[in-house]
């Protein structure tokens, strides 16, 4: 009867234990965007702030960009053949970035 109560009692504590990995894995999860861009785009913007910023936010998403100015515009041209991912902790990030994205021509997916 002892051993059977030392065992239930580890199985309980096991339990609790395996759940609350769960609720600190839970605390840590991140929202997931995914994106891609196979064929190269070029978009034109007017605003040389903007262009850099752009230039610059692609590179660091991995994306291969190249930008130039010329007749008083920017031209941006930028590509990201294979899938990349950025991690936000939270769902309105993750939103905004995949719309960002996609209204720049990308693929994108969202996971939870």
């Amino acid at each position: 009867m002892f051993v059977r109560r030392m065992i239930t009692l580890g199985l309980t504590v096991f339990a609790a234990a395996l759940c609350q990995s769960f609720v600190v894995q839970d605390a840590f999860a991140v929202e997931v965007v995914q994106y891609r861009l196979v064929q190269p785009r070029t978009v034109h913007l007017d605003d040389e702030a903007s262009a850099r910023n752009y230039d610059k936010t692609l590179r660091e998403l991995g994306c291969a960009s190249q930008l130039g100015g010329h007749n008083g515009h920017f031209d941006l041209t930028y590509q990201c053949p294979q899938w990349r991912q950025l991690e936000l902790a939270d769902h309105a990030s993750a939103d905004k970035w995949q719309e960002w994205l996609a209204s720049l021509g990308f693929e994108v997916g969202h996971k939870h």
